[in-house]
């Protein structure tokens, strides 16, 4: 989910610029001590490649750059929940 013209919307978003909140998320499943694995699965924009297109729109280091950015986001929620 995210946003398209101030309302909420069910579109692909790169992860931490959606609804879910990951910090307290991650901080309940800490809580709880809930331990289940964690995958990042991508869906936003990545050029055709979120698609299994094999003839990509934008360069594959704008992906690799774009999926690291998700990478990165929950690495740093998990150890800031």
């Amino acid at each position: 989910m995210g946003k398209k013209d101030g309302k909420w919307q069910p579109i692909n978003v790169p992860i931490g610029e959606g609804m879910v909140d990951f910090n307290r998320y991650f901080s309940l499943l800490k809580k709880y001590k809930i331990n289940v694995p964690v995958s990042l699965h991508v869906e936003h924009n990545l050029g055709g490649a979120e698609k299994g297109r094999t003839k990509i729109t934008i360069p594959e280091k704008e992906v690799y750059r774009r999926i690291k950015k998700d990478l990165l986001f929950l690495k740093e929620a998990w150890k800031n929940a």
